[in-house]
C-alpha cells in the first residue's frame, strides 16, 4: 500500500460532497415549491444559483477525492448553470456563444491540470 500524505486531508474534507449534495437538494425543493405556488413548472434564479454552487463544491470534492470524471462533469454542469443564470441578464450583458464554448473547452485542461498537480 502506498503511503499517501494527503489521505488525512481527503478524509477531513470528505464532507464537501455532502454539502454539495445539500445545495442540489435545496435546488430541487425551491423549484418544486415555486412551481406548486404558481401552479405551473417554473425555474427561478435561485435554482441556477444553488446548482452553480453545488457543481463548484462537487468539483472541488472530486479533485480532493481523485475522481477526474465527476470533476469534469460537475465543471460542465456549473458552466451550464452559469449560462442559464446569464440568460436572465439583459441581452447586452449576456455571455456569447463563443465565450460559452471557450469555457467548455477550457474546463477540460483546467480539470486535468488540477489532477496533474496532485
Amino acid at each position: 500500500m502506498i503511503n499517501d500524505p494527503l489521505s488525512h486531508w481527503r478524509e477531513m474534507l470528505y464532507f464537501l460532497g455532502f454539502i454539495a449534495q445539500s445545495f442540489f437538494a435545496v435546488r430541487f425543493l425551491t423549484q418544486w415549491l415555486s412551481s406548486e405556488k404558481k401552479g405551473e413548472s417554473t425555474v427561478s434564479p435561485l435554482f441556477w444559483k444553488t446548482s452553480l454552487i453545488g457543481s463548484l463544491l462537487l468539483s472541488v470534492h472530486s479533485v480532493i477525492q481523485l475522481q477526474f470524471a465527476p470533476c469534469l462533469i460537475q465543471a460542465i454542469n456549473g458552466i451550464i448553470a452559469y449560462r442559464n443564470l446569464n440568460l436572465e441578464q439583459p441581452v447586452q450583458k449576456r455571455l456569447s456563444l463563443k465565450a460559452l464554448i471557450t469555457l467548455f473547452i477550457g474546463a477540460i485542461p483546467l480539470c486535468a491540470l488540477a489532477f496533474i498537480l496532485q
